[in-house]
């Protein structure tokens, strides 16, 4: 008796949320379709969320307990790394009604597919259709504008960042600033770039990242951005605000382009770019930041 009353108790209005939660439904679809996912437990789903930003599990809980207010949602720690998770038969099946599946990785890898175990009662795929050896996960069609920024930023903030770096040649130093949103799913890689054009944004498709470079990042900034708090978790800025570093790369080029920077001449170019992201995460102005590079410290 009790195991039916905890089964019920995730029951929820598919017509409702059909009808009434669309955008909430796209943007739950772009975190699964990143660091999250959807496998088979028994006779329901888990919905799940792995992540290491405390912000992004957050918004994550948030939208699920817009779209079923009673879940209960459970969370775990493995190295570092969160699980946010909750178990829901229907909101799955409405999930599935954006795409035929939300796993990401080839069929053949780990954890290798159900189906391909002979295991089919735990197939993670509503239908199983290989794309080149991946799932045939997909991206809610989105055409409002408005709605595509938000499902880009959810894309930018889980599998995306700023790439600040120095190259250093024979006789200068350059600074090289890029964003990568990693992705190796042949069909999801190809419409995050779509995505991006139709919000005016140049990128090119690398191997397993999408990147975009040069005025790009200005209009990445401006239209996108990445979520406040939300940070970097690799790299030399690890542990530093993402929107800091996309700042940083910005300010840098500005300054670059009207010769009031010189990276050849800074003695420690890379503590002096770790300083100023910092400036930017201690909430100090735009000005003071530019004030601290042009005048070398």
């Amino acid at each position: 008796m009790t195991q039916r009353k905890k089964w019920t108790a995730y029951r929820i209005n598919k017509d409702f949320v059909r009808n009434n939660k669309k955008r909430e439904l796209a943007k739950l679809a772009a975190f699964l379709l990143t660091d999250g996912g959807l496998s088979r437990d028994k006779r329901t789903y888990v919905i799940y969320f792995t992540n290491k930003s405390e912000v992004l599990h957050e918004v994550f809980e948030s939208l699920i307990r817009d779209l079923v207010p009673q879940a209960n949602m459970r969370s775990s720690m493995y190295k570092g790394v969160k699980r946010t998770y909750f178990n829901s038969l229907e909101l799955a099946e409405l999930l599935f009604e954006l795409s035929d599946s939300y796993r990401t990785a080839p069929c053949e890898s780990y954890p290798v597919c159900a189906k391909i175990r002979d295991k089919p009662e735990m197939i993670p795929c509503i239908k199983c259709n290989q794309i080149r050896g991946y799932p045939n996960a997909t991206y809610p069609e989105i055409s409002d504008l408005e709605l595509l920024e938000e499902i880009l930023q959810i894309i930018a903030d889980t599998e995306g960042g700023p790439v600040l770096f120095i190259h250093r040649y024979p006789k200068y130093i350059s600074i090289r600033r890029r964003i990568e949103i990693g992705c190796s799913h042949p069909i999801l890689k190809k419409q995050i770039k779509q995505m991006l054009e139709k919000l005016a944004i140049p990128s090119k498709i690398a191997k397993d990242t999408i990147r975009i470079e040069g005025k790009g990042i200005r209009i990445f900034r401006d239209k996108i951005g990445f979520r406040k708090n939300v940070k970097m978790s690799t790299g030399n800025f690890e542990g530093y605000n993402k929107n800091s570093v996309l700042e940083i790369m910005i300010i840098t080029n500005e300054l670059i382009t009207k010769k009031k920077f010189f990276p050849s001449k800074v003695d420690n170019l890379n503590a002096m770019l770790m300083k100023a992201v910092e400036l930017f995460d201690n909430t100090f102005s735009r000005e003071r930041v530019v004030e601290f590079l042009v005048n070398g410290g």
